[in-house]
Formats: structure tokens, sequence, C-alpha cells
């Protein structure tokens, strides 16, 4: 019965159909071939101007724009000054406090656990927040732990016979060395994701194809950074192992002051 019924209610609707007039299908053609008409033009203008943009960007792609300068400089910059104080940790350590190799491996197993939920705080509050301003609060960050592992009665009159002036309260001690230690390597840790956000963004398309791209780069300026890095410890570990701290401690600190000055510089380039 069912059935039969929709038949019915079909047969009377094909009887109730009229046509359309032949000028209303003309109008309604009209219609279409103009939207027809209309979307192919602006599909063919944007063509154009994507193409147009790509042989522009090829056509300069041999030079490298600023921001991507800035990128690069300050990833070199962080990871020297990262591989100048950790890989320090177990002379200084070692010659100054008299730590043995399971206290080493305890500060460097604490700053391994701490980078990670840093890194996640970081990438939480990307968000809500341009990328130079969270490197800003990471090379302050970093500029604080440096500033802690300066220890300024070295460079006094009265220098203790020992690695450090530990009678004297202003001297860098085992827990204040601790400190430092972790702000600046997570700070300078939890920065190079930073500098390689803002290097994606403000890369031209010539370093975004082929081998020779910006991960080549990025890859090799690390590389050199710490082999650079490894050499500066070891001149001035022949320079003085008694002052060995503040030997690195203070070019690390200019380095990150350097660094949060050329981001408020670029800042422009930068905010992407």
């Amino acid at each position: 019965i069912g059935l039969q019924e929709v038949i019915d209610k079909t047969k009377s609707q094909d009887s109730v159909y009229l046509p359309p007039s032949p000028s209303n299908l003309d109008g309604h053609n009209s219609r279409i071939n103009s939207m027809d008409s209309g979307i192919s033009m602006a599909t063919t203008t944007d063509m154009d101007t994507v193409m147009s943009v790509d042989v522009d960007e090829e056509k300069s792609g041999t030079i490298i724009n600023e921001a991507t300068i800035v990128c690069m400089s300050l990833k070199f910059l962080g990871k020297f000054a990262l591989e100048v104080l950790g890989c320090s940790v177990s002379i200084i350590t070692r010659h100054r406090y008299g730590w043995t190799i399971k206290n080493i491996g305890m500060l460097s197993f604490v700053n391994g656990c701490l980078v990670i939920p840093i890194s996640t705080t970081v990438g939480y509050l990307s968000q809500y927040h341009d990328d130079w301003t969270l490197l800003i609060g990471l090379l302050c960050m970093s500029c604080t732990g440096v500033l802690l592992l300066i220890d300024v009665t070295d460079f006094g009159p009265e220098i203790s016979e020992n690695y450090f002036n530990d009678q004297n309260w202003w001297s860098v001690g085992p827990y204040r060395y601790i400190a430092g230690i972790i702000l600046e390597f997570c700070g300078f840790q939890a920065s190079q994701s930073v500098v390689l956000s803002m290097l994606s963004k403000v890369v031209p398309l010539s370093l975004a194809k082929g081998t020779f791209n910006s991960g080549f780069i990025a890859t090799s300026l690390t590389s050199l950074a710490r082999a650079n890095g490894d050499v500066f410890i070891t001149i001035m570990g022949f320079v003085s192992i008694r002052q060995l701290l503040n030997l690195l401690s203070i070019p690390a600190l200019l380095l990150a002051a350097f660094s949060i000055m050329l981001v408020l510089f670029h800042r422009h380039e930068l905010s992407i």
C-alpha cells in the first residue's frame, strides 16, 4: 500500500509540473555562464599572482632576507653559549667543588628532566604570544642564570688557594652554581626551539627546497657552534683553570645580551 501511494504522488507531481519558458531558461543559462566566467577569471588571476610571486622569489633566491640571517645568528650564538657552559660542568665542578662522577651525572639528569616541561610550556604559550616575545623571556632567563655563575670575588686581590673563595658569601658555591647552570641551560635550550620556529616562518623559497636548504644550514651551524665551543673551553682552560668559571661565564653573558638586543632591534621582521 505504501509503494502504491508513493507512485501515485509521483504521477501527480509529474502531471502538475510545467516546464520553464525558453526566455527563463535563457536568462538562467546566461547567469550561470557569467558566474562561470567570473570564477574562471578570478582563478586565472589568482594563479597568475601566485606564479608571479614564485618567480620573484626565485629571481631573488640568491639573496637571503634579513630575518633569516638574524635567526641563523641567534641559532649559532645560543648553541655556542650552551655548549660552553654545558660541557664545562665536569671540569669546573671537579676542580672547584671536588664533585664525583655521580654528582655531575645527577646535575645533568636534572637539567634533562626540566628541559621537557619548559619546552612544552613554551609551546603552549606560543599560541598566545609572539615568538620574539617568548625568545626575549627565555634569553632573560638565561642571563639570570649566567649572572649567578659569575664569581665577583675572583676579581679581588685576596684570592683563596682553593678553587673558590669558600669563606666569602659572594663567591659562587655549589648551590649557587647548580641554580645558575639550571637556569641558563633550560633557557638556552628552550630558546633554540623558538628560533627554529621563527626561522621556518621567515625562510625564503630558495632555502625551502633542495639539498642546501634551511635545515641543512641550521644543522651545520649547530655543529660549528659546538666545535667552536669545545675549542673555546680548551683555550680558556690553558689560560687559567682557577678562573675558568669567569672566563666562560662572562663571554656567555655578553652573547646572551647581544642576542636580546638583536631580537629587539629586528622584532618587526621577526613578528610573523
